[in-house]
C-alpha cells in the first residue's frame, strides 16, 4: 500500500484544481466516506463495484477533506 500524501501535496493539488476549476468526479472513490476497508461509513456496508464508480449516484456524497 502506498504511504499517505503529505498535507503540502494535497494542498497543492487543491490550489491547482481550484486554479483549473477541476471538480472531483462525484463518485465512491472521491467520497469522503469511502474507507480504506470499502465500507462507506455513511451506511457501514460496501458499496456495490458497479455502483462505486457510478458518478452522482449518492446524495451524502462529501468531497474528500485534504487534512
Amino acid at each position: 500500500m502506498r504511504h499517505p500524501q503529505p498535507k503540502i501535496v494535497k494542498d497543492y493539488y487543491a490550489e491547482v484544481n481550484a486554479l483549473l476549476d477541476i471538480k472531483e468526479p462525484k463518485c465512491c472513490h472521491t467520497c469522503d466516506d469511502y474507507m480504506e476497508n470499502g465500507l462507506c461509513y455513511q451506511y457501514q456496508i460496501e458499496p456495490p463495484e458497479d455502483f462505486a464508480k457510478e458518478l452522482n449516484q449518492c446524495e451524502k456524497w462529501l468531497p474528500i477533506i485534504p487534512f
